[in-house]
Protein backbone atom coordinates (compact mmCIF):
# COMPACT_ATOMS: atom_id res chain seq x y z
CA UNK A 1 0.00 0.00 0.00
CA UNK A 2 1.09 3.30 -0.54
CA UNK A 3 1.30 5.58 2.59
CA UNK A 4 0.10 8.70 0.62
CA UNK A 5 -3.22 6.19 0.23
CA UNK A 6 -2.98 5.50 3.81
CA UNK A 7 -3.04 9.49 4.72
CA UNK A 8 -5.53 10.44 2.54
CA UNK A 9 -7.57 7.63 3.45
CA UNK A 10 -7.26 8.74 7.30
CA UNK A 11 -8.20 12.50 6.75
CA UNK A 12 -11.23 12.06 4.74
CA UNK A 13 -12.40 9.30 7.38
CA UNK A 14 -11.65 12.25 10.23
CA UNK A 15 -12.71 15.50 8.23
CA UNK A 16 -16.72 13.19 7.26
CA UNK A 17 -17.02 12.50 10.22
CA UNK A 18 -16.38 16.00 12.41
CA UNK A 19 -18.03 18.06 8.95
CA UNK A 20 -21.56 16.19 9.71
CA UNK A 21 -21.01 16.89 13.39
CA UNK A 22 -20.62 20.23 13.15
CA UNK A 23 -23.59 20.52 11.09
CA UNK A 24 -26.22 18.58 13.07
CA UNK A 25 -28.25 20.51 15.97
CA UNK A 26 -28.87 18.69 18.86
CA UNK A 27 -32.17 17.61 17.92
CA UNK A 28 -30.52 15.82 14.91
CA UNK A 29 -28.09 13.93 17.49
CA UNK A 30 -30.91 13.10 20.07
CA UNK A 31 -32.90 9.82 19.13
CA UNK A 32 -32.77 8.36 22.42
CA UNK A 33 -36.56 7.60 21.77
CA UNK A 34 -37.72 3.55 22.85
CA UNK A 35 -40.82 4.31 20.13
CA UNK A 36 -39.28 3.78 16.72
CA UNK A 37 -41.73 4.38 13.68
CA UNK A 38 -38.75 2.03 11.44
CA UNK A 39 -35.01 1.44 11.48
CA UNK A 40 -32.47 2.12 8.50
CA UNK A 41 -29.90 -1.00 8.11
CA UNK A 42 -26.81 -0.61 5.94
CA UNK A 43 -24.30 -3.33 4.97
CA UNK A 44 -20.88 -1.81 4.70
CA UNK A 45 -19.62 -3.52 1.50
CA UNK A 46 -22.29 -3.32 -0.49
CA UNK A 47 -23.30 0.15 -2.01
CA UNK A 48 -25.58 0.01 -4.19
CA UNK A 49 -29.59 -0.22 -3.15
CA UNK A 50 -30.94 -2.11 -6.07
CA UNK A 51 -27.93 -4.89 -4.68
CA UNK A 52 -28.46 -4.72 -1.14
CA UNK A 53 -32.39 -5.01 -2.03
CA UNK A 54 -31.49 -8.16 -4.30
CA UNK A 55 -29.49 -9.64 -1.44
CA UNK A 56 -30.97 -8.49 2.04
CA UNK A 57 -34.65 -8.14 1.03
CA UNK A 58 -35.66 -11.58 2.80
CA UNK A 59 -33.82 -10.95 5.66
CA UNK A 60 -34.77 -7.08 6.27
CA UNK A 61 -38.10 -8.75 6.00
CA UNK A 62 -37.89 -11.77 8.81
CA UNK A 63 -36.04 -9.39 11.22
CA UNK A 64 -38.74 -6.99 10.58
CA UNK A 65 -40.88 -9.23 11.84
CA UNK A 66 -38.61 -10.53 14.85
CA UNK A 67 -38.41 -6.79 16.03
CA UNK A 68 -42.21 -5.70 15.21
CA UNK A 69 -40.63 -2.87 13.78
CA UNK A 70 -40.16 -1.98 10.09
CA UNK A 71 -36.85 -1.92 8.36
CA UNK A 72 -35.56 0.07 5.95
CA UNK A 73 -32.48 -0.90 3.60
CA UNK A 74 -30.23 2.27 2.78
CA UNK A 75 -27.40 2.04 0.64
CA UNK A 76 -24.33 4.55 1.79
CA UNK A 77 -21.22 4.52 -0.78
CA UNK A 78 -18.21 3.42 1.53
CA UNK A 79 -17.22 2.95 4.79
CA UNK A 80 -16.07 7.04 4.72
CA UNK A 81 -19.69 8.08 4.72
CA UNK A 82 -21.24 5.24 6.63
CA UNK A 83 -19.19 6.44 9.52
CA UNK A 84 -21.03 10.07 9.93
CA UNK A 85 -24.35 8.72 8.79
CA UNK A 86 -24.73 6.21 11.60
CA UNK A 87 -23.89 9.37 14.31
CA UNK A 88 -27.00 10.95 12.85
CA UNK A 89 -30.56 10.05 12.79
CA UNK A 90 -30.83 8.78 9.48
CA UNK A 91 -28.82 5.55 9.96
CA UNK A 92 -29.86 3.05 12.83
CA UNK A 93 -28.04 0.02 11.84
CA UNK A 94 -25.34 -1.69 10.33
CA UNK A 95 -23.99 -5.42 9.22
CA UNK A 96 -19.90 -4.67 8.45
CA UNK A 97 -16.86 -6.72 8.92
CA UNK A 98 -14.55 -6.70 11.07
CA UNK A 99 -12.63 -3.89 9.61
CA UNK A 100 -15.24 -1.95 8.96
CA UNK A 101 -16.45 -2.56 12.32
CA UNK A 102 -13.36 -1.50 14.13
CA UNK A 103 -13.40 1.89 12.04
CA UNK A 104 -17.53 2.16 12.71
CA UNK A 105 -16.76 1.33 16.87
CA UNK A 106 -14.05 4.07 16.52
CA UNK A 107 -15.51 7.02 14.18
CA UNK A 108 -19.04 6.33 15.15
CA UNK A 109 -19.09 5.19 18.83
CA UNK A 110 -21.44 2.37 16.85
CA UNK A 111 -22.35 -0.48 19.79
CA UNK A 112 -22.20 -3.96 18.97
CA UNK A 113 -25.40 -5.78 18.71
CA UNK A 114 -24.37 -9.52 17.73
CA UNK A 115 -21.45 -10.96 15.98
CA UNK A 116 -22.30 -13.45 12.71
CA UNK A 117 -19.69 -16.04 12.48
CA UNK A 118 -18.85 -16.93 9.02
CA UNK A 119 -17.59 -20.47 7.97
CA UNK A 120 -14.00 -21.28 6.93
CA UNK A 121 -13.20 -17.27 7.10
CA UNK A 122 -9.56 -16.65 6.48
CA UNK A 123 -7.12 -15.56 3.92
CA UNK A 124 -6.04 -17.93 1.69
CA UNK A 125 -2.70 -16.63 -0.78
CA UNK A 126 -2.68 -18.24 -4.51
CA UNK A 127 -0.77 -18.52 -7.27
CA UNK A 128 -0.83 -20.09 -10.41
CA UNK A 129 0.06 -23.84 -10.13
CA UNK A 130 2.52 -23.70 -13.38
CA UNK A 131 4.27 -20.32 -11.64
CA UNK A 132 6.90 -22.17 -10.01
CA UNK A 133 6.67 -20.38 -6.80
CA UNK A 134 6.61 -22.35 -3.73
CA UNK A 135 6.87 -19.88 -0.79
CA UNK A 136 6.27 -16.47 0.11
CA UNK A 137 10.05 -15.39 0.06
CA UNK A 138 9.78 -16.12 -3.97
CA UNK A 139 7.22 -13.60 -3.98
CA UNK A 140 9.59 -10.70 -2.95
CA UNK A 141 9.39 -7.92 -5.55
CA UNK A 142 6.54 -9.32 -7.40
CA UNK A 143 2.92 -8.68 -7.64
CA UNK A 144 0.47 -9.02 -4.89
CA UNK A 145 -3.50 -8.64 -6.07
CA UNK A 146 -5.57 -7.37 -3.30
CA UNK A 147 -9.28 -6.76 -3.39
CA UNK A 148 -9.65 -3.85 -2.35
CA UNK A 149 -7.50 -1.83 0.82
CA UNK A 150 -8.65 -2.01 3.96
CA UNK A 151 -11.18 -5.33 2.94
CA UNK A 152 -10.60 -7.73 5.47
CA UNK A 153 -9.52 -10.85 4.38
CA UNK A 154 -7.76 -9.55 1.24
CA UNK A 155 -5.92 -6.68 2.49
CA UNK A 156 -5.72 -7.27 6.26
CA UNK A 157 -5.22 -10.85 5.84
CA UNK A 158 -2.93 -10.89 3.20
CA UNK A 159 -0.93 -8.61 5.05
CA UNK A 160 -0.91 -10.76 8.29
CA UNK A 161 0.11 -13.81 6.62
CA UNK A 162 2.64 -12.21 4.97
CA UNK A 163 3.88 -10.42 8.44
CA UNK A 164 3.53 -14.11 10.41
CA UNK A 165 6.31 -15.10 8.06
CA UNK A 166 9.05 -12.42 8.80
CA UNK A 167 8.50 -10.68 5.15
CA UNK A 168 7.91 -6.77 5.13
CA UNK A 169 4.57 -6.12 4.08
CA UNK A 170 4.10 -4.25 1.93
CA UNK A 171 7.43 -2.55 1.50
CA UNK A 172 8.65 -5.90 -0.48
CA UNK A 173 6.19 -5.80 -2.73
CA UNK A 174 4.02 -4.38 -5.54
CA UNK A 175 0.31 -3.84 -4.18
CA UNK A 176 -2.30 -4.55 -7.28
CA UNK A 177 -5.82 -3.47 -6.45
CA UNK A 178 -8.10 -6.34 -8.48
CA UNK A 179 -11.72 -5.78 -7.13
CA UNK A 180 -13.84 -8.79 -8.29
CA UNK A 181 -11.25 -9.49 -11.04
CA UNK A 182 -8.59 -11.02 -9.09
CA UNK A 183 -8.78 -14.95 -10.37
CA UNK A 184 -8.77 -13.16 -14.05
CA UNK A 185 -5.72 -11.18 -13.82
CA UNK A 186 -4.04 -14.24 -11.81
CA UNK A 187 -4.43 -16.23 -14.64
CA UNK A 188 -3.41 -13.73 -17.52
CA UNK A 189 -0.24 -12.92 -15.54
CA UNK A 190 -1.05 -9.38 -14.55
CA UNK A 191 -0.42 -10.32 -10.70
CA UNK A 192 2.00 -12.95 -9.54
CA UNK A 193 -0.11 -13.97 -6.34
CA UNK A 194 -4.21 -13.33 -4.95
CA UNK A 195 -5.27 -12.89 -1.47
CA UNK A 196 -8.52 -13.22 -0.99
CA UNK A 197 -11.24 -14.91 1.39
CA UNK A 198 -11.92 -18.30 1.30
CA UNK A 199 -15.14 -18.13 0.23
CA UNK A 200 -14.23 -15.49 -2.31
CA UNK A 201 -11.68 -17.72 -4.26
CA UNK A 202 -14.32 -20.71 -4.12
CA UNK A 203 -17.25 -18.77 -5.54
CA UNK A 204 -14.92 -17.48 -8.38
CA UNK A 205 -13.34 -20.45 -9.10
CA UNK A 206 -17.01 -22.05 -9.65
CA UNK A 207 -17.97 -19.26 -11.46
CA UNK A 208 -15.26 -19.72 -14.48
CA UNK A 209 -15.81 -23.71 -13.79
CA UNK A 210 -11.87 -23.96 -13.24
CA UNK A 211 -10.24 -26.62 -12.44
CA UNK A 212 -9.28 -26.57 -8.29
CA UNK A 213 -5.64 -28.15 -9.42
CA UNK A 214 -4.81 -24.98 -12.06
CA UNK A 215 -4.67 -22.51 -8.96
CA UNK A 216 -2.77 -23.65 -6.01
CA UNK A 217 -2.74 -22.05 -2.43
CA UNK A 218 0.30 -20.74 -1.53
CA UNK A 219 -0.34 -19.69 1.86
CA UNK A 220 -3.25 -19.40 4.71
CA UNK A 221 -3.98 -17.47 6.82
CA UNK A 222 -5.32 -17.89 10.81
CA UNK A 223 -9.58 -17.47 10.98
CA UNK A 224 -10.63 -14.02 10.80
CA UNK A 225 -12.97 -11.89 13.37
CA UNK A 226 -16.89 -12.10 12.81
CA UNK A 227 -18.90 -10.13 11.01
CA UNK A 228 -20.82 -7.74 13.03
CA UNK A 229 -24.32 -6.12 13.72
CA UNK A 230 -23.83 -2.51 15.17
CA UNK A 231 -26.05 0.24 16.54
CA UNK A 232 -26.25 3.96 15.98
CA UNK A 233 -25.25 5.16 19.50
CA UNK A 234 -28.60 7.82 19.08
CA UNK A 235 -30.38 4.55 19.67
CA UNK A 236 -32.00 3.67 23.11
CA UNK A 237 -29.84 1.36 25.21
CA UNK A 238 -32.92 -0.80 26.00
CA UNK A 239 -34.08 -1.04 22.16
CA UNK A 240 -30.78 -2.03 21.16
CA UNK A 241 -30.36 -4.77 24.46
CA UNK A 242 -34.33 -5.50 22.91
CA UNK A 243 -32.80 -5.82 19.28
CA UNK A 244 -29.88 -7.97 20.45
CA UNK A 245 -32.28 -10.65 22.51
CA UNK A 246 -34.64 -11.04 19.81
CA UNK A 247 -31.79 -11.75 16.96
CA UNK A 248 -30.32 -14.33 19.41
CA UNK A 249 -33.97 -16.10 20.18
CA UNK A 250 -34.39 -16.32 16.38
CA UNK A 251 -31.32 -17.16 15.46
CA UNK A 252 -32.07 -19.98 12.94
CA UNK A 253 -34.99 -18.09 11.31
CA UNK A 254 -32.44 -15.09 10.62
CA UNK A 255 -29.49 -17.03 9.39
CA UNK A 256 -32.18 -18.65 6.96
CA UNK A 257 -33.23 -15.64 5.82
CA UNK A 258 -29.83 -14.19 5.55
CA UNK A 259 -27.56 -17.16 2.90
CA UNK A 260 -30.81 -17.67 0.79
CA UNK A 261 -28.70 -15.28 -2.00
CA UNK A 262 -25.45 -16.45 -3.74
CA UNK A 263 -24.14 -13.75 -2.71
CA UNK A 264 -24.34 -14.46 0.93
CA UNK A 265 -23.90 -18.54 0.87
CA UNK A 266 -21.22 -16.98 3.06
CA UNK A 267 -23.76 -17.26 6.12
CA UNK A 268 -24.63 -20.75 5.76
CA UNK A 269 -24.00 -22.77 8.72
CA UNK A 270 -23.35 -19.21 10.38
CA UNK A 271 -24.55 -18.05 14.01
CA UNK A 272 -25.22 -15.29 15.87
CA UNK A 273 -22.87 -14.30 18.86
CA UNK A 274 -21.85 -11.97 21.62
CA UNK A 275 -19.06 -9.98 20.20
CA UNK A 276 -15.82 -10.37 21.50
CA UNK A 277 -13.96 -7.17 21.47
CA UNK A 278 -10.93 -9.01 21.84
CA UNK A 279 -11.44 -11.34 18.65
CA UNK A 280 -10.39 -8.14 16.81
CA UNK A 281 -6.49 -7.33 18.33
CA UNK A 282 -5.77 -9.17 15.30
CA UNK A 283 -6.53 -7.00 12.87
CA UNK A 284 -5.64 -3.82 15.06
CA UNK A 285 -1.93 -5.03 14.99
CA UNK A 286 -2.38 -4.94 11.28
CA UNK A 287 -3.65 -1.62 11.06
CA UNK A 288 -1.11 -0.51 13.53
CA UNK A 289 1.54 -2.18 11.47
CA UNK A 290 0.48 -1.16 8.31
CA UNK A 291 0.60 3.07 10.18
CA UNK A 292 -3.16 3.08 9.71
CA UNK A 293 -4.00 2.92 13.67
CA UNK A 294 -5.23 6.36 13.88
CA UNK A 295 -8.53 5.48 11.54
CA UNK A 296 -9.39 3.01 14.48
CA UNK A 297 -8.49 4.93 17.36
Amino acid sequence: MKRRYIIGYSLLLLMGCARIIENLSKSTLSRKSKNVEKLRLTVTDVSKLEQLKKDYQTFTAVLSQVLSIPIELLAVNNIVETAPVLLTSQLDLALCGPSDYLILRARAKAIPIVSITRLNYHTVVSVRADSGITSLEQLKGKRIGIRSYGATASHLGTAQVFVNARLNFPSDFTIVIVKDDGLQKLLAGDIDAWGDSHHNREKLMEKVDLPPQEIKVLAQGKPLPNDVFVASPNLDYQLIAQIRRQMLNNESQLIKAISNTPNNRKYQHSQLVMTNNSDYDQLREIYEHLGHKTVIE
